[in-house]
Protein backbone atom coordinates (compact mmCIF):
# COMPACT_ATOMS: atom_id res chain seq x y z
CA UNK A 1 0.00 0.00 0.00
CA UNK A 2 1.21 4.04 -0.75
CA UNK A 3 2.69 5.03 2.33
CA UNK A 4 1.68 8.26 1.80
CA UNK A 5 -1.84 7.18 1.94
CA UNK A 6 -4.09 9.07 4.60
CA UNK A 7 -5.89 6.77 7.31
CA UNK A 8 -7.03 4.09 4.51
CA UNK A 9 -7.82 4.44 0.52
CA UNK A 10 -11.44 5.61 1.57
CA UNK A 11 -10.55 8.78 3.82
CA UNK A 12 -7.56 9.58 1.76
CA UNK A 13 -9.87 9.49 -1.64
CA UNK A 14 -12.41 11.34 -0.19
CA UNK A 15 -10.08 14.40 1.45
CA UNK A 16 -8.16 13.86 -2.36
CA UNK A 17 -11.82 14.19 -3.91
CA UNK A 18 -12.65 17.03 -2.08
CA UNK A 19 -9.49 19.31 -2.28
CA UNK A 20 -9.90 18.94 -6.32
CA UNK A 21 -13.60 20.42 -5.73
CA UNK A 22 -12.39 23.04 -3.81
CA UNK A 23 -9.02 23.84 -5.29
CA UNK A 24 -9.29 22.90 -8.49
CA UNK A 25 -12.86 22.96 -9.08
CA UNK A 26 -13.25 19.91 -10.11
CA UNK A 27 -17.18 20.08 -10.72
CA UNK A 28 -17.34 16.02 -11.48
CA UNK A 29 -17.57 15.62 -7.50
CA UNK A 30 -19.70 18.00 -6.72
CA UNK A 31 -22.26 15.82 -6.18
CA UNK A 32 -19.90 13.04 -4.67
CA UNK A 33 -20.93 11.25 -1.39
CA UNK A 34 -17.29 11.04 -0.15
CA UNK A 35 -17.06 14.53 -0.98
CA UNK A 36 -19.85 15.05 1.18
CA UNK A 37 -18.39 13.22 4.05
CA UNK A 38 -15.93 15.94 4.34
CA UNK A 39 -18.01 18.79 4.02
CA UNK A 40 -20.16 17.12 7.19
CA UNK A 41 -16.92 17.07 8.57
CA UNK A 42 -16.04 20.64 8.04
CA UNK A 43 -19.41 21.62 9.52
CA UNK A 44 -19.23 18.96 12.71
CA UNK A 45 -15.43 19.68 13.69
CA UNK A 46 -14.29 23.01 11.35
CA UNK A 47 -12.14 22.51 8.31
CA UNK A 48 -9.05 23.25 9.69
CA UNK A 49 -9.41 20.19 12.57
CA UNK A 50 -10.02 17.94 9.44
CA UNK A 51 -7.59 19.32 6.55
CA UNK A 52 -4.44 20.10 8.64
CA UNK A 53 -3.97 16.53 9.90
CA UNK A 54 -3.95 15.96 6.34
CA UNK A 55 -1.54 18.39 5.16
CA UNK A 56 1.20 17.29 8.05
CA UNK A 57 -0.22 13.45 7.66
CA UNK A 58 3.54 13.00 7.93
CA UNK A 59 3.95 14.61 10.91
CA UNK A 60 1.66 12.76 13.21
CA UNK A 61 -1.27 13.69 11.20
CA UNK A 62 -3.09 11.01 12.79
CA UNK A 63 -3.13 10.95 15.82
CA UNK A 64 -3.82 14.86 15.30
CA UNK A 65 -7.29 13.89 13.46
CA UNK A 66 -8.23 11.40 15.77
CA UNK A 67 -7.71 13.85 18.75
CA UNK A 68 -9.34 16.29 16.88
CA UNK A 69 -12.49 13.84 16.41
CA UNK A 70 -12.73 13.27 20.32
CA UNK A 71 -12.81 16.72 20.92
CA UNK A 72 -16.79 16.21 22.11
CA UNK A 73 -16.49 13.10 23.99
CA UNK A 74 -16.98 10.81 20.46
CA UNK A 75 -15.40 7.19 21.55
CA UNK A 76 -12.67 5.71 19.84
CA UNK A 77 -14.71 3.03 19.28
CA UNK A 78 -17.02 4.81 16.88
CA UNK A 79 -13.97 6.89 15.36
CA UNK A 80 -12.66 3.21 14.41
CA UNK A 81 -16.08 2.34 12.91
CA UNK A 82 -16.27 5.73 10.90
CA UNK A 83 -12.99 4.93 9.75
CA UNK A 84 -13.78 1.23 8.49
CA UNK A 85 -16.65 2.28 7.42
CA UNK A 86 -15.44 5.13 4.56
CA UNK A 87 -12.97 2.22 3.37
CA UNK A 88 -15.70 -0.19 2.98
CA UNK A 89 -17.60 2.39 1.15
CA UNK A 90 -15.09 2.53 -1.20
CA UNK A 91 -14.84 -1.04 -1.97
CA UNK A 92 -18.11 -1.43 -2.46
CA UNK A 93 -17.80 1.62 -4.84
CA UNK A 94 -15.17 -0.03 -7.11
CA UNK A 95 -17.38 -3.20 -6.92
CA UNK A 96 -20.49 -1.65 -8.22
CA UNK A 97 -18.34 0.33 -10.80
CA UNK A 98 -17.10 -3.09 -12.23
CA UNK A 99 -20.14 -5.12 -11.77
CA UNK A 100 -22.46 -2.34 -13.13
CA UNK A 101 -24.29 -2.21 -9.75
CA UNK A 102 -25.22 0.83 -7.68
CA UNK A 103 -26.50 0.43 -3.83
CA UNK A 104 -23.86 0.86 -1.32
CA UNK A 105 -25.25 -0.20 2.51
CA UNK A 106 -22.40 1.88 3.55
CA UNK A 107 -24.45 5.01 2.20
CA UNK A 108 -26.47 4.73 5.14
CA UNK A 109 -23.86 3.38 7.88
CA UNK A 110 -21.53 6.87 7.51
CA UNK A 111 -24.69 9.38 7.75
CA UNK A 112 -24.99 6.90 10.70
CA UNK A 113 -21.47 8.10 11.65
CA UNK A 114 -21.88 11.68 10.92
CA UNK A 115 -24.84 11.93 13.12
CA UNK A 116 -23.38 10.23 16.26
CA UNK A 117 -20.51 12.69 16.04
CA UNK A 118 -22.99 15.56 15.69
CA UNK A 119 -25.36 14.94 18.84
CA UNK A 120 -21.81 13.99 20.25
CA UNK A 121 -21.04 17.77 20.26
CA UNK A 122 -24.61 18.89 20.81
CA UNK A 123 -25.34 17.39 24.00
CA UNK A 124 -21.54 18.97 24.64
CA UNK A 125 -22.92 22.65 23.61
CA UNK A 126 -26.36 22.46 24.49
CA UNK A 127 -27.51 23.19 20.88
CA UNK A 128 -31.37 24.53 20.04
CA UNK A 129 -33.67 23.16 18.34
CA UNK A 130 -32.65 24.89 15.33
CA UNK A 131 -28.97 23.66 15.72
CA UNK A 132 -30.73 20.10 14.47
CA UNK A 133 -33.45 20.96 12.15
CA UNK A 134 -30.34 22.39 10.61
CA UNK A 135 -28.08 19.26 10.67
CA UNK A 136 -31.29 17.10 10.01
CA UNK A 137 -32.22 18.93 6.41
CA UNK A 138 -28.39 18.10 5.56
CA UNK A 139 -29.14 14.17 5.58
CA UNK A 140 -29.95 11.96 2.82
CA UNK A 141 -33.53 10.83 2.86
CA UNK A 142 -36.77 10.59 0.42
CA UNK A 143 -38.57 13.82 0.94
CA UNK A 144 -35.49 15.99 1.58
CA UNK A 145 -36.00 19.65 0.00
CA UNK A 146 -32.92 19.17 -2.10
CA UNK A 147 -33.01 17.47 -4.94
CA UNK A 148 -29.97 16.26 -5.57
CA UNK A 149 -29.48 14.66 -2.74
CA UNK A 150 -32.86 12.51 -3.20
CA UNK A 151 -31.46 11.08 -6.30
CA UNK A 152 -28.32 10.31 -4.62
CA UNK A 153 -30.49 8.16 -1.98
CA UNK A 154 -32.80 6.65 -4.62
CA UNK A 155 -29.73 5.62 -6.37
CA UNK A 156 -27.60 4.39 -3.02
CA UNK A 157 -29.99 3.37 -0.15
CA UNK A 158 -31.30 0.27 -0.19
CA UNK A 159 -34.21 1.46 2.66
CA UNK A 160 -34.78 5.40 1.32
CA UNK A 161 -35.25 6.45 5.15
CA UNK A 162 -32.60 4.68 7.03
CA UNK A 163 -30.37 7.57 8.07
CA UNK A 164 -33.38 9.92 9.11
CA UNK A 165 -34.98 7.59 11.19
CA UNK A 166 -31.57 6.86 12.99
CA UNK A 167 -31.62 10.61 13.77
CA UNK A 168 -34.55 11.06 15.15
CA UNK A 169 -34.27 7.74 17.23
CA UNK A 170 -30.93 8.44 18.37
CA UNK A 171 -32.31 12.22 19.30
CA UNK A 172 -35.25 10.76 20.99
CA UNK A 173 -32.92 8.98 23.40
CA UNK A 174 -31.10 12.12 23.87
CA UNK A 175 -34.14 13.95 25.17
CA UNK A 176 -36.48 11.82 26.68
CA UNK A 177 -36.12 10.17 29.86
CA UNK A 178 -38.35 7.67 30.46
CA UNK A 179 -39.12 6.10 33.87
CA UNK A 180 -39.85 2.57 35.19
CA UNK A 181 -42.38 2.15 38.08
CA UNK A 182 -42.95 -1.60 38.67
CA UNK A 183 -46.55 -2.34 38.78
CA UNK A 184 -47.96 -3.31 41.74
CA UNK A 185 -50.57 -6.11 41.84
CA UNK A 186 -52.26 -5.61 45.65
CA UNK A 187 -53.17 -2.20 45.71
CA UNK A 188 -56.80 -2.00 47.16
CA UNK A 189 -59.60 0.41 45.09
CA UNK A 190 -59.55 3.82 45.23
CA UNK A 191 -62.48 3.33 48.67
CA UNK A 192 -60.34 1.64 50.58
CA UNK A 193 -57.45 3.91 50.70
CA UNK A 194 -59.87 7.22 50.55
CA UNK A 195 -60.98 5.75 54.10
CA UNK A 196 -58.24 6.96 55.08
CA UNK A 197 -57.36 9.50 53.66
CA UNK A 198 -55.06 7.81 51.33
CA UNK A 199 -54.12 9.20 47.81
CA UNK A 200 -53.86 5.85 45.70
CA UNK A 201 -51.90 7.61 43.36
CA UNK A 202 -48.87 8.18 46.12
CA UNK A 203 -48.82 4.21 46.60
CA UNK A 204 -47.80 3.64 43.15
CA UNK A 205 -44.27 5.59 44.47
CA UNK A 206 -43.70 3.76 47.63
CA UNK A 207 -41.62 0.21 47.84
CA UNK A 208 -43.36 -2.86 47.59
CA UNK A 209 -42.42 -3.67 51.27
CA UNK A 210 -43.96 -0.70 52.77
CA UNK A 211 -47.32 -0.72 50.80
CA UNK A 212 -47.78 -4.56 52.00
CA UNK A 213 -47.44 -3.10 55.91
CA UNK A 214 -49.63 -0.49 55.01
CA UNK A 215 -52.48 -3.01 53.53
CA UNK A 216 -52.11 -5.50 56.88
CA UNK A 217 -53.14 -2.61 58.84
CA UNK A 218 -56.05 -1.81 56.89
CA UNK A 219 -56.80 -5.21 57.29
CA UNK A 220 -56.20 -5.44 61.19
CA UNK A 221 -57.80 -2.27 61.61
CA UNK A 222 -61.36 -3.89 60.21
CA UNK A 223 -60.40 -7.18 61.62
CA UNK A 224 -60.17 -8.81 58.21
CA UNK A 225 -58.43 -12.09 57.50
CA UNK A 226 -56.64 -11.22 54.32
CA UNK A 227 -57.07 -14.73 53.38
CA UNK A 228 -60.83 -15.26 54.13
CA UNK A 229 -63.28 -15.63 51.26
CA UNK A 230 -64.23 -12.60 49.76
CA UNK A 231 -62.06 -10.28 52.01
CA UNK A 232 -61.49 -7.73 49.35
CA UNK A 233 -65.33 -7.29 49.20
CA UNK A 234 -65.64 -7.16 52.65
CA UNK A 235 -63.03 -4.51 52.84
CA UNK A 236 -64.71 -2.51 50.47
CA UNK A 237 -67.79 -2.27 52.20
CA UNK A 238 -66.10 -1.91 55.67
CA UNK A 239 -64.26 1.38 53.95
CA UNK A 240 -67.50 2.65 52.98
CA UNK A 241 -68.90 2.34 55.86
CA UNK A 242 -66.31 4.31 57.52
CA UNK A 243 -66.24 7.04 54.93
CA UNK A 244 -69.80 7.31 56.01
CA UNK A 245 -69.41 7.66 59.68
CA UNK A 246 -66.01 8.52 60.55
CA UNK A 247 -67.10 12.02 60.93
CA UNK A 248 -70.01 10.98 63.04
CA UNK A 249 -68.05 8.31 65.46
CA UNK A 250 -70.13 7.91 68.44
CA UNK A 251 -66.89 7.40 70.85
CA UNK A 252 -63.95 10.00 70.96
CA UNK A 253 -61.85 6.69 71.49
CA UNK A 254 -63.05 5.88 67.92
CA UNK A 255 -62.23 8.91 66.91
CA UNK A 256 -58.48 8.95 68.13
CA UNK A 257 -58.31 5.28 66.64
CA UNK A 258 -58.39 6.14 63.39
CA UNK A 259 -56.79 9.61 63.94
CA UNK A 260 -53.62 7.28 65.22
CA UNK A 261 -54.06 5.35 61.58
CA UNK A 262 -54.28 8.11 59.13
CA UNK A 263 -51.05 9.74 61.59
CA UNK A 264 -49.36 6.72 61.07
CA UNK A 265 -50.22 6.02 57.44
CA UNK A 266 -48.98 9.18 56.62
CA UNK A 267 -45.37 8.70 57.99
CA UNK A 268 -45.01 5.33 55.92
CA UNK A 269 -46.42 6.81 52.85
CA UNK A 270 -43.79 9.41 53.55
CA UNK A 271 -40.56 6.76 54.50
CA UNK A 272 -41.58 4.24 51.39
CA UNK A 273 -41.80 7.48 48.94
CA UNK A 274 -38.13 8.42 50.05
CA UNK A 275 -37.27 4.54 49.58
CA UNK A 276 -39.58 4.23 46.58
CA UNK A 277 -37.69 6.99 44.50
CA UNK A 278 -34.59 6.24 46.05
CA UNK A 279 -34.59 2.29 43.97
CA UNK A 280 -35.80 3.87 41.06
CA UNK A 281 -32.85 5.96 40.82
CA UNK A 282 -30.27 3.59 41.68
CA UNK A 283 -31.91 1.28 39.07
Amino acid sequence: MNSDIFINIGFDTAIKRYLLLKNEKKLTFANDFLVYIICMLNFIYGEDNILNPYYNRKNNGYKVLLNNLKIYGLSEVHINKFFKDISSYIDVEVFNHNNNLEKNEFFTYLQEDLIDMFLSKASKLCYTKENYIQFRNLLFYSDCNNQNRRKINEKLAYNLDASINYFDYKLFEMTSTLTFISVKDNLFSDIVYKAFGIDKKALELVNQNTLNEINNKIYSYFNINPIETKANKKLEQASQRLINTKFKLASNSGQINLLIFIILFAILIISGIILGLYFIKNM
